[in-house]
């Protein structure tokens, strides 16, 4: 009965007892090493862990016992960090103070997720992080609307002269570029995760730093990209997420785990915490939230607009209710009646058929796409909303004014981008190639004709345009986190006038339901729910949502 330390973790060998098993698995973070045949976990967060094995007889010696003290002295420092208003710090970058707290706190943490809200300069800070540690080889994964931006921002901030390398192009291409930078002995590659993913970089290097940029695509640990993220050699791995919890808060233990592997425990060991099953094995609610809270806080530093307390200028989020046109209105209740009969169908049997989920789920978001235009489901081109969204232009941009208007569906953004042509409007949307993107961004901030622009979800997440203050949703998505970050490309640092945020919502459909789920997420703590679509008696509840509204 032994702890040895290895590495970032610890090994606990026994001789083979039932009790002992049953000891270990309760320690958070355990996992078996098959090869070693013995049980590890993290020196992250053991000291109580270690407590519990020191009782039980278990031999621990001085240098492991001093190696999870200092661990657990380290963690208590960044806790203290995370209260403290400033740093003494020096940097060439203009920080704030509370900036300076996220760049310290990501440099004492060796690997960690910065969460600050969107707007708040994540991007900042991890470059301030890159020039603190030094960094020489640095690898920066973001969306790929996003990463002729990160350049840009390398050599604002970091000197013109720093070598800051896109890649992109096709496969050849995309070798000359790797080939190029092989020999330089510093630089910043900046990729797509889809690139990153195909070209399997993570073996031809080992980076000084990682920056995982809009890290909310990890929350799923079965992606082939999540699979390849976890190859990457290097010893700094920095996430960066405004929106970390977007419906689930299985989706942290994916980040995190991303940048510090296994200091939350597997993921099964997670879900069997922190999460609270039916009969089926679904996740209906969660639990142990207090701790799951304290414990991420050694790796997430978290700061939002009122918390820092900076003097942004006003947002002001406005709904605007209507009422579907007769020949939409007639249609919407036939597809929802022909849903609500399929459902109550369904149930009779009280057995979750997922084929029978996926149609409905079809069929609901043909709702949703009715309450846009019908020109989405091919039956005419009314619509109700677009005819509202064309009064509130012509009430909003004046003086210079420009808009961002959402829509998640990209056939919509066409139909808007052809209907509103007299504001020459430019559009992102996933098909746009990613140069393009950049390209009907730079129209928009710096062509006074070009008054709107028009953006997928594409466009929702990393890209900072405060030449916009009014943001429109032409439809509300499902997270909470997705709309904040829709709202925060435009209410960030740098933005000086007023802002104005739109809802369009069609009364008696399922944008009012949709923007029930917000409202209700808002008001959790850490947005932890669970996603909103599990079976088929929760969209009964959204279909028949409008007429308790």
């Amino acid at each position: 009965m032994i702890v040895k330390k290895n590495g970032d973790n610890l090994w606990i060998s026994f001789n083979y007892d039932p009790r002992l098993v049953v000891l270990v698995k309760s320690l958070i973070g355990r996992v078996y090493n098959p090869r070693e045949k013995c049980w590890q976990i993290p020196i992250a967060g053991s000291y109580a862990s270690v407590t519990i094995l020191r009782r039980a007889g278990f031999i621990i010696s001085d240098d492991v016992m001093r190696a999870v003290i200092d661990e657990e002295s380290r963690e208590r420092d960044l806790k203290r960090l995370q209260e403290t208003e400033g740093v003494e710090m020096e940097s060439a970058l203009p920080l704030y103070s509370f900036q300076k707290v996220g760049v310290e706190f990501m440099v004492r943490s060796g690997g960690c997720l910065n969460a600050f809200e969107p707007g708040l300069g994540k991007t900042l800070c991890a470059l301030a992080t890159c020039e603190r540690v030094k960094a020489d080889r640095v690898l920066v994964l973001a969306p790929k609307s996003t990463i002729y931006q990160w350049q840009g921002e390398i050599r604002r901030w970091l000197g013109g002269d720093r070598n800051a390398v896109v890649v992109f192009g096709d496969k050849k291409e995309r070798g000359e570029i790797y080939d190029s930078i092989a020999q330089k002995a510093s630089w910043f590659l900046v990729m797509g995760y889809e690139t990153f993913r195909i070209d399997e970089i993570a073996n031809k290097w080992r980076f000084d730093v990682v920056i995982i940029d809009e890290a909310q695509k990890l929350g799923n640990p079965r992606t082939k990209l999540y699979k390849a993220i976890m190859k990457i050699r290097s010893d700094k791995k920095y996430a960066l997420s405004g929106t970390p919890i977007m419906n689930r808060a299985m989706d942290i233990w994916g980040i995190i785990n991303a940048v510090r592997p296994g200091v939350l425990g597997g993921y099964y060991q997670f879900i069997e915490r922190y999460c609270k099953k039916d009969h089926w094995g679904g996740i209906v609610g969660y639990q142990n939230m207090d701790e799951l809270r304290d414990r991420i806080q050694n790796f997430m530093i978290r700061k939002t607009m009122n918390e820092v307390g900076l003097e942004l200028p006003e947002k002001t989020i406005i709904d605007i209710p209507f009422v579907l046109a007769g020949k939409e209105k007639e249609l919407y209740q036939k597809i929802r009646e022909e849903l609500l009969f399929e459902i109550d169908k369904a149930l009779l049997s009280k057995i979750e058929n997922p084929v029978q989920l996926q149609n409905t789920i079809v069929k609901m978001t043909r709702l949703q796409q009715l309450s846009d235009s019908m020109e989405l489901i091919g039956d005419g081109t009314e619509s109700s909303k677009l005819e509202i969204l064309k009064e509130k232009l012509e009430e909003v941009l004046i003086d210079g004014q420009k808009a961002i208007i959402f829509s998640r569906f990209s056939t919509m953004c066409k139909i808007l981008k052809r209907e509103l042509s007299e504001y020459q409007p430019a559009m992102i949307t996933g098909d746009i190639e990613t140069k393009a993107r950049a390209g009907e961004i730079k129209r928009f901030d710096g062509d006074e004709k070009c008054r709107v622009l028009i953006s997928s979800e594409a466009g929702g997440a990393g890209l900072n345009i405060q030449r916009a203050n009014v943001v429109i949703h032409y439809d509300l998505p499902y997270s909470v986190g997705k709309y904040e970050q829709r709202n925060g490309r435009s209410y960030r640092i740098g933005q000086k006038r007023h802002v104005t945020v739109y809802n369009l919502l069609a009364k008696g459909t399922i944008d009012m339901a949709v923007k029930n789920i917000l409202y209700k997420k808002r008001e959790l703590s850490a947005d932890l729910l669970d996603n909103p679509i599990r079976n088929l008696e929760q969209i009964k509840e959204l279909l028949c949502y409008e007429t308790r509204d």
